[in-house]
């Protein structure tokens, strides 16, 4: 970083500052050739070659003028290594997902918050413990009858990365009520809305498993069907404000579900949230 920095004024003359896009892949190039072959490189100095292009790019007008102050900025920055530099632009990211998720918990619009799924499908992903990637979204998963109806829609189709399994995601709100009333002595009923939405992802599951074959043969890409995973996203705690008894009461009902998996919104997010102020602290940003 320090000697990209110190080069800066001696080798931006030499390049044609009035084209912001090929200014940008100049500046690329020339960081990566210092440490051409340490991984993450590539990408990390793609990044800082946008924001840094950008910055300049407002000070066109302006030519060079600005330059010794920008090789300046950069020796402070006391970034170890590019690597560094990539993990601190993805917790922007991170950040900004985190409060866009504040801004918007209120929000009972099932389609905004199935097209936030689809333009960052990384979100889904944090619900599993392993490498997963998006199948498809809205995808068909059979029960048509011969009059051409009667079929089957999931939100979210996600596939393991190694063996192809695939999961079942479907998406509520925020505003989902997750109990209902008392039912008697401190116990609490499950909302309808909740237990609608388990009997409906169960009845996807086994439409799913008995029309697998046929629906693999019509189908562009290969998947497998072993079991597999199904996952709600509903409600949101926070919202609700349970005591401890109502706590408890949605606690041991989605404990004791065996096949389906039921996630909050406020947990989802939290997750993102707590990995954000993990990856804020300098020492765990120090790559060996």
């Amino acid at each position: 970083m320090e000697v990209w920095a110190n080069s800066i004024n001696t080798l931006v003359p030499g390049v044609n500052l009035d084209n912001l896009t090929s200014f940008i892949g100049w500046l690329r190039m020339s960081l990566i050739s210092i440490h051409p072959f340490e991984d993450g490189n590539g990408r990390a100095s793609t990044n800082l070659a946008i924001i840094m292009g950008n910055i300049i790019g407002r000070k066109l007008d302006q030519k060079y003028q600005d330059l010794p102050l920008l090789a300046q900025k950069l020796q402070e920055l006391k970034i170890n290594n590019l690597q560094t530099l990539d993990t601190l632009i993805g917790v922007s990211g991170l950040q900004k997902i985190y409060a866009h998720w504040q801004q918007e918990k209120g929000n009972s619009n099932e389609e905004y918050w199935q097209q936030l799924f689809k333009k960052y499908p990384w979100i889904l992903s944090q619900v599993f413990p392993y490498a997963v990637t998006l199948f498809g979204q809205k995808m068909y998963v059979g029960g048509k009858g011969i009059d051409n109806t009667g079929g089957k829609v999931i939100d979210f189709l996600y596939q393991k990365e190694l063996l192809d399994n695939i999961a079942l995601i479907e998406i509520k709100t925020p505003k989902t009520p997750l109990l209902g009333s008392v039912y008697r002595d401190n116990v609490y009923s499950i909302s309808a809305a909740l237990t609608g939405t388990v009997n409906q992802v169960l009845s996807y599951k086994d439409t799913l498993a008995k029309e697998y074959a046929q629906l693999l043969t019509n189908s562009s890409k290969h998947f497998t069907v072993f079991n597999p995973r199904v996952i709600i996203i509903a409600g949101n705690c926070e919202n609700e404000a349970m005591n401890s008894e109502q706590k408890k009461s949605f606690e041991l009902f989605r404990n004791d579900l065996r096949n389906v998996e039921i996630i909050t919104f406020d947990e989802l997010f939290n997750k993102i949230g707590h990995l954000v102020e993990v990856l804020k602290q300098p020492e765990n940003l120090q790559l060996d």
